[in-house]
């Protein structure tokens, strides 16, 4: 049973079940699909629909403001200027 697939309406029904208040064990006892997976679909479903607000508060790794990025050419070339005696800068 570790391999069973299950179609949407079999997700569908066991999500409303458990919204109607049924436990994991009372689903797993219709042959719906197992406690695990009960388990599973379960804390997917609170994550998803809002029924917790998860809060990332702290100091952030990242930095505050990104410098915004200068495209360089390799076409432009600078050409050098002889300076006083013959040098080249």
């Amino acid at each position: 049973m570790s391999n069973r697939r299950f179609e949407m309406y079999q997700y569908r029904q066991v999500i409303h079940r458990m919204r109607m208040g049924e436990s994991d064990r009372t689903i797993a006892r219709t042959g719906l699909m197992g406690r695990i997976k009960c388990g599973q679909i379960r804390a997917i479903d609170r994550l998803r629909h809002g029924a917790y607000k998860i809060l990332l508060d702290g100091k952030s790794y990242r930095s505050p403001s990104p410098e915004p990025r200068t495209q360089k050419s390799n076409c432009q070339r600078t050409e050098k200027q002889p300076v006083k005696g013959g040098q080249i800068a």
